[in-house]
């Protein structure tokens, strides 16, 4: 059986999730990208009619390595959302020199340093990949206007405004990358991602919040 058989099948009902991500995954799928199919086809399967259905036809979706992920955004439009995300936390983090390490609690601020300083290095790797020279773009990220910097002095709002928004990070990136299909972009921003929902774990503890929220993260809609 095909790989395209075997999504067709999985989506009619023939076979359930576990015999779906083991075949594909003898097909030469790798394990993380059957889940992620699985996640994806799975809801069209919960619409499509039940086994024999006749006539239903696998959705053709923008995929990658024939099918993946649904990506709603063309690879130009999500380099956008993903910098308008980092641009947001570089100005959270312009009030992070307002504060001393008593202001949290034991290891955070030391925490936040690296992250901050982490973040940088991310940057300037989009930058040199996306940015300046390069054939997609011109942009440079995390380098536009600023927003307004949590500057109050009050670290809970700090830590809660940097959880949101390194939460917001991840969720783009988890719509963007599946769909970029150069390898070197995509490996780069999956490299980023994942570094990124550590941040935003980290962050949304030391904020008092879930840190481990889903065992998936849930990517952003093209109507968020």
């Amino acid at each position: 059986m095909t790989k395209r058989e075997t999504i067709e099948a999985f989506v009619r009902g023939d076979i359930d999730r576990r015999t779906f991500v083991g075949r594909l995954t003898t097909l030469g799928v790798s394990a993380g990208a059957a889940l992620a199919y699985a996640t994806t086809f799975g809801q069209t399967a919960s619409a499509a009619p039940s086994s024999g259905g006749a006539g239903y036809v696998v959705q053709n979706f923008q995929d990658d390595l024939e099918y993946g992920v649904p990506n709603p955004f063309p690879l130009e439009e999500g380099l956008e959302i993903i910098n308008e995300a980092f641009d947001e936390i570089v100005a959270i983090f312009e009030g992070f020199a307002d504060f001393l390490e008593d202001d949290f609690a034991e290891g955070v601020f030391d925490a936040l340093t690296t992250i901050q300083e982490q973040i940088a290095t991310q940057l300037e790797a989009l930058s040199a990949l996306f940015g300046t020279g390069s054939a997609t773009s011109t942009r440079q990220f995390g380098q536009r206007s600023r927003l307004s910097a949590v500057q109050s002095g009050d670290a809970d709002a700090f830590l809660q405004s940097l959880s949101t928004s390194l939460d917001d990070l991840t969720s783009r990136f988890a719509a963007v990358v599946p769909g970029t299909s150069e390898d070197a972009e995509r490996q780069t921003m999956m490299n980023v991602a994942m570094v990124s929902g550590r941040h935003a774990g980290f962050v949304n503890w030391a904020a008092g919040n879930d840190p481990f929220p889903s065992a998936f993260q849930q990517p952003m809609s093209a109507e968020s």
